[in-house]
C-alpha cells in the first residue's frame, strides 16, 4: 500500500449535568497505516450558471487485521513521500470486509479538504 493513514478511534466520556452525553474525545489507535484512498464521485450538482459540484465519499483500502470499524475518524492521510493527501476527519461510515483486505467508506466530518 502507497500511502499512510492516522486513525482514532472516538471515546464518549460519561454525560453532563443534564444526562447528554459529553462531546467524544479521539484516541489515536494507529499513526501509520498502510492504505490506498481515493475519492469516489457520486453525484455532480449544478450550483449556479457557470459552476459545479462534485459530491462523494473517500474510498479507502486498508489490511484486513487493521481492526478499523465505523466511526473511526481518519485525520490524514500522507503518500511515501510523507505529503498530505487528505487532510481532516473523515469518519468512516461503512466496512465491508474481503478475503484479503478491507473496504472504507468515509465522508469529511470537519471541514477538511482533499488536497492536490
Amino acid at each position: 500500500m502507497t500511502m499512510r493513514a492516522v486513525v482514532e478511534r472516538p471515546i464518549v466520556e460519561g454525560v453532563d449535568a443534564y444526562g447528554q452525553p459529553l462531546p467524544e474525545k479521539l484516541e489515536v489507535v494507529d499513526r501509520c497505516l498502510p492504505c490506498y484512498a481515493w475519492v469516489a464521485i457520486e453525484r455532480t450538482e449544478r450550483q449556479d450558471n457557470d459552476s459545479y459540484a462534485s459530491i462523494g465519499a473517500v474510498r479507502i483500502i486498508a489490511a484486513r487485521d487493521s481492526g478499523i470499524s465505523e466511526n473511526y475518524v481518519i485525520s490524514e492521510i500522507t503518500d511515501r513521500r510523507g505529503r498530505v493527501v487528505f487532510a481532516g476527519n473523515l469518519r468512516v461510515q461503512s466496512v465491508a470486509r474481503r478475503p484479503d483486505h478491507l473496504v472504507l467508506v468515509a465522508r469529511d466530518t470537519a471541514g477538511g479538504r482533499p488536497s492536490g
